[in-house]
């Protein structure tokens, strides 16, 4: 027989226990999950304060007279016209501390395809069949016309000691010219599509867009400089390097930071490398801008460039001039048009080769993140008859 007294008496103290099991329990549960809290946001709050995300994109229309594949534009210029997603390009930023960080920016360009299904179509007009999947999803073939690709544009680390001394290491956008550290920021420069110097024509390519390297780097108000050794230009991307001769690069200018010249510059390019096949390249630039402030509401620019590039016993020259006036017509908006010609001799040893286009272009910007772009041009490509582009593209930045 079992006494019902201890069986009850046990029950009561088996139950003290469970609720003081249970306390504790809950004690350290809610102890963890403050902890736990806390680490979470003590995380969120050094990724807030510390990672720092940006960017910029374009979308643009292009249309031609007739033919289409012309020489440094893009593929979206074409008789009957093609919109095209050309770029959005994230940035991040991490802060380590006040003189070190990391930045990665991310290149997604032409609406990239994650998937091939069936037949390709590549962009000279050849086909090639779908090497991952030729699953057609019912149809009888399948053809894509987007070429889209996702690059790393560059990943370096940075760490500056003084404002005229900093240390750069990684990949980069090679430091040339006026805008070739800042090439995909379509906001921050007047054309729509880029001067023949900073595109490949043919098998000229005057200044690689990538490389990994190192640099040594520091501005100050009225003097930049650039000094760095890399790679040099490769077929895959400017990671491998396949020969013993490392690329050395100079960039230097001068400018005027304040007063009714602001914004005006001159500067200095030396770059040379090697190619796979271990042919030698070198370009010599010089780039300059005239700004004058306080004409009318608003001020004058004048920009130029020019390189002088040489691979093995060629030799190539390009520049552009584009005078323009940016008008403020209130707080926010503005108003710039301009006037551009644009050149490149891809061999000063041939005849009736040269490249030219007379540009005429405005950008209106409703505010300083959008930049709204026209731009016609007439293109000259040698002895052929001349070709009429019309351009629009809407650059933005956040």
């Amino acid at each position: 027989m079992f006494d019902k007294n201890k069986v009850k008496g046990g029950e009561k103290e088996m139950n003290k226990q469970i609720c003081i099991l249970s306390f504790f329990l809950s004690f350290f549960l809610s102890v963890a999950g403050l902890v736990g809290t806390a680490k979470a946001q003590e995380v969120s709050t050094i990724f807030s304060e510390k990672l720092n995300i940006y960017g910029y994109g374009l979308f643009d229309f292009c249309i031609a007279s007739e033919g289409e594949f012309f020489p440094g534009l893009p593929v979206e210029c074409r008789k009957g016209g093609s919109f095209a997603k050309a770029l959005f390009a994230p940035f991040l930023e991490f802060n380590i501390t006040k003189r070190a960080r990391v930045l990665t920016e991310i290149e997604f360009k032409y609406a990239p395809e994650f998937e091939i299904f069936g037949e390709v179509s590549g962009a000279n007009g050849g086909t090639t069949e779908g090497s991952l999947e030729t699953d057609t999803k019912g149809n009888d073939s399948v053809k894509i016309e987007g070429f889209g690709e996702i690059d790393l544009a560059y990943a370096f680390f940075e760490y500056e000691f003084t404002d005229i001394l900093k240390i750069r290491a990684g990949r980069y956008l090679n430091p040339f010219g006026l805008i070739h550290e800042r090439r995909d920021a379509a906001p921050s420069y007047p054309y729509l599509f880029r001067p023949l110097l900073y595109e490949k024509v043919g098998k000229i390519r005057i200044m690689p867009p990538y490389n990994v390297g190192i640099q040594l780097r520091g501005e100050i108000p009225y003097f930049g400089y650039v000094v760095h050794v890399a790679n040099g230009r490769g077929s895959v991307a400017n990671v491998i390097d396949a020969n013993p001769d490392k690329a050395v690069g100079v960039h230097l200018f001068g400018r005027v930071p304040s007063g009714v010249l602001e914004g005006s510059l001159l500067g200095f390019d030396f770059y040379t490398d090697k190619d796979f096949d271990n042919v030698r390249h070198t370009t010599l630039g010089g780039h300059s801008i005239l700004s004058i402030s306080e004409i009318g509401p608003g001020k004058i620019q004048l920009w130029g460039e020019v390189a002088h590039y040489t691979k093995d016993k060629q030799k190539a020259l390009s520049w552009y001039a584009l005078l323009s006036y940016l008008w403020h017509i209130s707080d926010d908006w503005s108003l710039l048009p301009y006037v551009m010609y644009d050149t490149l001799d891809p061999d000063l040893d041939k005849k009736d080769d040269t490249i030219g286009n007379i540009v005429f272009g405005v950008n209106v910007s409703p505010f300083s993140q959008l930049v709204l772009k026209l731009e016609f041009r007439n293109l000259v490509q040698g002895k052929e008859k001349a070709k009429q582009i019309f351009g629009f593209g809407i650059a933005y930045a956040f």
